[in-house]
């Protein structure tokens, strides 16, 4: 009689344990699932607010292209350098910015802040070319 008291005790904590075990990880599933989203909703965002920024970047760089046109040969070639370089800054960041959305959540943060740190570079070379 002890023996079947040991074994039907053993069975209700073994089940115990494993409802609890399994509400645990549902519940970091949903958790889990919640912040990609989060994390999609974010990048998403981002991306969106990024790629407009570029737009206009790159409409700036043409409109430089456009108005190097009726200057000297020599200012037309330092300007169209220039606008090579631009137009490939312009080109890698939007690279980066694709990558983003493949970045992990620890990696996010940092490819983040790199893509907005190049944007401001490549702003300011822009405008440098304006003034």
């Amino acid at each position: 009689m002890k023996t079947k008291l040991i074994i039907a005790t053993l069975a209700t904590c073994s089940f115990a344990a494993l409802t609890v075990g399994c509400t645990s990880n549902s519940e970091s599933a949903k958790t889990s699932s919640s912040y990609s989203q989060e994390a999609k909703a974010t990048y998403n965002e981002f991306k969106e607010d990024m790629s407009d920024k570029l737009e206009k970047v790159d409409r700036k760089i043409e409109d430089l292209q456009a108005k190097a046109s009726d200057k000297s040969e020599s200012y037309k070639e330092a300007v169209s350098e220039k606008v090579e370089d631009l137009k490939e800054m312009s080109q890698d960041l939007g690279e980066k910015l694709e990558d983003l959305g493949d970045a992990t959540e620890d990696r996010y943060a940092d490819l983040k802040l790199n893509i907005e740190h190049s944007y401001e570079n490549l702003e300011t070379e822009v405008e440098k070319l304006f003034n």
